[in-house]
């Protein structure tokens, strides 16, 4: 009997080491389980952020693209509506200085262009319309006045020398002040918007 107690004793210490074992096992898994679970929920975290990351990345760049296409798209249109309104001008200016309301406007151009100019000797161009009033506005330093049809309203003086041009057509005068006529144009339309 005393072998049957010793087999059911190391029986029993057996059962209890493979229990223990076993119990260790299971907490080891558990434990594995819980590890890697946490590290695939870190994974996928670190994923979804860095995909939403990403995606946002991606909306700001096409949102900068829509931005900048709209930006051109409105300079465009504003550009457009400058050069209708300036053409429109240009049109309206063609005959004005014929008219008898600007009958001094010939003499103003002229002094105003001959201001460029110290005495050295000076042709000047216009209209043929314009070239009584443009001889009467002319001091002795004009060597001569000469009819020119081509040219824009208004008046071009050169020195005899070539050394200076100063064109003060109306035309030439509304390119020259066409950059600071467009922001307060702008203004005004953004304004009235």
């Amino acid at each position: 009997m005393a072998l049957d107690a010793l087999l059911a004793a190391l029986t029993q210490e057996a059962d209890r080491a493979v229990e223990q074992v076993l119990a260790a096992a299971h907490e080891e898994a558990a434990r594995l389980r819980a590890d890697a679970e946490e590290q695939l929920e870190r994974r996928s975290a670190d994923a979804v952020a860095a995909r939403e990351a990403a995606l946002k990345a991606s909306a700001e760049v096409e949102r900068a693209r829509a931005q900048r296409a709209s930006t051109v798209r409105v300079v465009r249109a504003r550009d457009a509506c400058l050069d209708r309104l300036f053409s429109a001008a240009t049109k309206a200016l063609e005959h004005a200085l014929d008219s008898p309301h600007y009958v001094t406007a010939p003499g103003a151009l002229t002094s105003e262009a001959l201001e460029f100019f110290s005495g050295v000797p000076v042709v000047v161009r216009c209209r043929t319309t314009l070239v009584d009033r443009v001889r009467a506005a002319a001091p002795l330093y004009v060597s001569a006045v000469v009819p020119d049809d081509t040219l824009d309203f208004g008046i071009v003086a050169e020195a005899v020398d070539k050394s200076v041009i100063v064109d003060n057509t109306v035309g030439a005068r509304l390119r020259r002040l066409r950059p600071a006529l467009s922001i307060e144009l702008l203004q005004r339309i953004g304004e009235s918007a």
